[in-house]
């Protein structure tokens, strides 16, 4: 199974119930490149709201 864009960058999951929450906080070795990082997990939120609005939303 292909690791989502999110894993990839060193993201991992908290289960909250039935459901698997992104954790957004910044890992210790990504914390030189906080910024960037910062940046990549926003443009991954933006492009999972526009799936979730096109796909079942407005579907």
């Amino acid at each position: 199974m292909a690791k989502t864009i999110f894993k990839e960058l060193g993201g991992r999951y908290e289960r909250q119930g039935d459901y698997l929450i992104p954790c957004l906080t910044i890992p210790a070795e990504k914390a030189e490149n906080a910024l960037e990082w910062t940046g990549r997990m926003n443009n991954i939120r933006a492009c999972a709201g526009e799936i979730v609005n096109e796909e079942i939303i407005y579907n």
